[in-house]
């Protein structure tokens, strides 16, 4: 089971979203924009917002945003996937149980799915509720498309919607021609995104943001056979510049339609070094054409099917980067102490190739890995004695005139896991070791000191 963030409601995520979640953790520079929010659900009428907003920018537009609140569905059974791994689901109803004109609904969606029920799904059915809640929650949104297609200005360029929709929801969105789509996988895990491609008004998205989808999109309805033996990605991906990655886990980046044209990712939590370098390996000139990265991870979590090296080399052939923000959210002594507690319990076999050591640090061996085309750099680490050695070799590079000729604004500093709002959970603060503390603050004061010395000077973080 990967590690996946908590699921909020969209009518809640829609007032964050056009804000840069990680605004009191990072220093990146921000605007603000003026939102108009569509807030729909099953249960509530349409709710109309005027506000003004930071504008994240991993995010192409949000001037103009639909939510579509899908809560209420995570906690009941989807008529084209449903999961028996999920504690807590209300009890399923059998399908002799339901009323006729229930039956009658549900034969419409599955026959609207255009694809064959995986066959452990199909002995179960939403109730007879639900499928009402749905029809009248798609039919609002049929509503509001059809008011957007009829204005000739300030159309919908931002779509939100989740946790798990269904087919039927994303076919609802035919006719709107959104720049940013942020879709929630919830529980499901899975997502029946082709279905957007089947849209007779085809998305043509500048930047995208999926969040909890495991392994490569859906196993469900038709998508199961595709997914499994053609791992290309929606056609819809191909027009993205900007992809977020929020709680994903193993997405490997196979097949065709893969971004062809990427300047911004972001990938938050779980094996997201590992996706970074299959990014790096399989996508489009992705080494020449990145210019943003953000990428916070877990180091628990993380690093699983490659080595630290194979990052940082990743990281060095990326020549076109111009902004990098990495941040390892590690309590590294309480980690080490795992892992030499499982490691004396269950001894590694000598002589294993395969075998990598998981109390590794993660944040050592950076300064030297970095492209010269960097100009922003944000860095969060731990104190820990690894990387307070490592920083002797921060202020040695510092020196050499030819390490990050283009450099205009640095920021090292410890994660603070009290600031952190990239990860749900409640956290306690950061233990504070004062002697450690003053170390990593003198020898970044120095890194600091020699790199404003320079002509012109680089601003430098506080």
């Amino acid at each position: 089971m990967h590690c996946r963030s908590d699921q909020v409601s969209v009518q809640v995520e829609a007032e964050n979203c056009c804000h840069n979640t990680s605004d009191t953790l990072i220093s990146a520079p921000m605007s603000t924009v003026a939102s108009r929010v569509t807030q729909l659900s099953a249960t509530f009428p349409p709710v109309f917002t005027n506000r003004k907003s930071n504008f994240d920018p991993f995010i192409s537009s949000c001037k103009n945003v639909l939510a579509i609140d899908l809560v209420e569905n995570e906690n009941s059974d989807n008529p084209i996937q449903t999961s028996d791994k999920v504690q807590g689901y209300p009890k399923r109803v059998l399908r002799e149980d339901l009323t006729s004109d229930a039956v009658r609904v549900e034969r419409e969606m599955l026959k609207a799915s255009q694809g064959p029920v995986h066959i452990r799904e199909r002995d179960w059915l939403p109730s007879a509720e639900q499928l009402d809640r749905n029809t009248l929650l798609i039919h609002r949104i049929r509503k509001v498309v059809s008011e957007d297609a009829a204005r000739q200005e300030d159309r919908i360029d931002c779509v939100e919607i989740g946790p798990e929709p269904w087919p039927e929801h994303l076919r609802a969105l035919d006719g709107l021609s959104p720049k940013h789509l942020r879709v929630n996988a919830g529980f499901e895990e899975t997502i029946d995104v082709f279905e957007l491609d089947k849209l007779s008004t085809k998305f043509k998205l500048e930047s995208l943001c999926i969040s909890d989808v495991v392994e490569d999109w859906s196993t469900t309805s038709d998508t199961y056979l595709h997914s499994a033996n053609d791992p290309s990605f929606p056609e819809f991906f191909t027009h993205v510049t900007s992809l977020t990655l929020h709680y994903c886990h193993s997405l490997s980046f196979r097949g065709t339609n893969l971004p062809a044209h990427l300047r911004q990712l972001k990938i938050i939590g779980n094996d997201s070094m590992d996706m970074f370098i299959l990014a790096m390996d399989k996508m489009p000139n992705a080494s020449e054409q990145l210019e943003k990265v953000l990428i916070y991870t877990k180091p628990a979590l993380d690093m699983h099917r490659f080595r630290l090296n194979d990052f940082r080399e990743r990281l060095e052939r990326s020549k076109g980067l111009k902004e990098l923000t990495f941040i390892v959210a590690d309590d590294y002594e309480a980690r080490v102490a795992k892992c030499a507690d499982f490691t004396a319990r269950y001894p590694p076999t000598p002589g294993n190739p395969k075998w990598k050591d998981p109390s590794a640090p993660f944040d050592v061996g950076l300064a030297r890995s970095l492209p010269d085309s960097i100009e922003r750099l944000e860095f969060h680490c731990t104190n820990s004695e690894p990387m307070l050695a490592d920083l002797d070799l921060w202020i040695e590079a510092a020196k050499d005139p030819d390490w990050l000729p283009r450099l205009k604004y640095i920021h090292i500093c410890v994660y603070q896991p009290e600031m952190d709002t990239f990860h749900p959970c409640t956290k306690p603060a950061r233990t504070v070791d004062i002697g450690r503390d003053r170390i990593f603050s003198e020898k970044s004061r120095r890194v600091y000191e020699v790199l404003k010395s320079r002509d012109p000077p680089v601003e430098v973080g506080q």
